[in-house]
């Protein structure tokens, strides 16, 4: 009888054996199963140029706009290999700071504001160092949308040859009526083109009072086309002085609205060219000798396209200008 319970207990602890196994298994194998529901990365061809000097402004918008959305950016910048990012729409500090940990060779300054729609540069740290940075208007930010410009200094170096460049990030108040109107509302408030035109002007005059010296550059999401007639065109102040500034990116603008920076794909509104690059006369020679600005179709870098790409990263596309210093 003892004999007959000692092999029921004998059998019962191997068959308890056989299941912790049998579970121990099965967990190290749902551990190891790949996850299928990753997407796949875009595969870039790179614009970077150990030689040439590469910008980019992109607004990403809402960063992160959905679950892979830090995926994607980090295959997008890391891909493309320009040494400056200009980018607006940072939404989340947290998960932007995590993307660039794990980017070897960038770096980042982000310049947060009380609307959470946040400023930030990326810059390779390879060949360019920031000197300085300086937020911009910030008793005027109401003209920005509360996005108040970031400026900042930076150099780029490599082979011997040094180029500062004094950078500021832009992101103008969106949205109107297409007309300026110079009266406030009834609640005191301005509309959008007035403050678009207002944003403006407030950054000629800084350039002109503070950085006539500098190698300066404007780029962002300005909010309105730079092709328009004078009595709609919030950009006077500087397409009114030519021997003093230069939208680099005028010949997109003015060219098909397929290469525009903005095409509305999930929005009832057509295509506009949203995302500029101003330039002063102290690039002039560098923009006329050697340079190349063009629009970035990331959406043709994806499986199912432009339904992809906006749903998943931006609405926008970017825009770069590469040049030699």
């Amino acid at each position: 009888m003892r004999m007959k319970i000692n092999l029921m207990k004998i059998l019962h602890n191997v068959l308890l054996l056989t299941l912790f196994i049998l579970l121990i298994s099965c967990k190290a194998e749902e551990q190891t199963t790949p996850n299928n529901n990753v997407p796949e990365m875009p595969n870039m061809i790179s614009i970077g140029d150990t030689n040439k000097i590469e910008l980019v402004t992109w607004n990403i918008e809402h960063f992160p706009k959905a679950d892979y959305t830090t995926e994607y950016v980090k295959a997008i910048i890391e891909g493309l290999g320009a040494d400056v990012f200009i980018l607006q729409e940072i939404q989340s500090k947290n998960k932007f700071a995590s993307m660039l940990d794990e980017m070897d060779n960038y770096n980042y300054y982000l310049q947060t504001n009380s609307i959470g729609l946040n400023l930030a540069v990326i810059y390779n740290n390879v060949f360019v160092n920031i000197k300085s940075t300086i937020e911009l208007f910030i008793e005027d930010d109401y003209y920005f949308a509360s996005r108040p410009p970031l400026l900042v200094n930076l150099e780029w170096q490599n082979n011997g040859i040094t180029k500062e460049l004094t950078i500021i990030n832009v992101h103008y108040k969106c949205c109107g009526d297409n007309l300026i109107s110079y009266v406030p509302d009834v609640d005191g408030k301005w509309d959008e083109e007035y403050r678009r035109l207002k944003a403006s002007e407030l950054i000629e005059k800084y350039i002109s009072d503070n950085l006539s010296d500098k190698n300066v550059i404007v780029a962002g999401d300005f909010n309105d086309a730079i092709d328009e007639v004078d009595s709609t065109n919030v950009f006077l102040t500087f397409l009114d002085k030519p021997t003093e500034y230069k939208f680099a990116d005028m010949d997109i603008a003015i060219g098909d609205a397929a290469n525009w920076s903005w095409q509305g794909w999930s929005s009832s509104y057509p295509a506009i060219h949203f995302d500029h690059i101003l330039i002063n006369n102290n690039l002039f020679d560098e923009f006329d000798n050697s340079s190349v600005v063009d629009v970035i179709k990331l959406e043709e870098y994806f499986e199912n396209g432009a339904t992809e790409y906006d749903n998943n990263v931006s609405d926008h596309r970017p825009v770069y200008f590469k040049f030699t210093p």
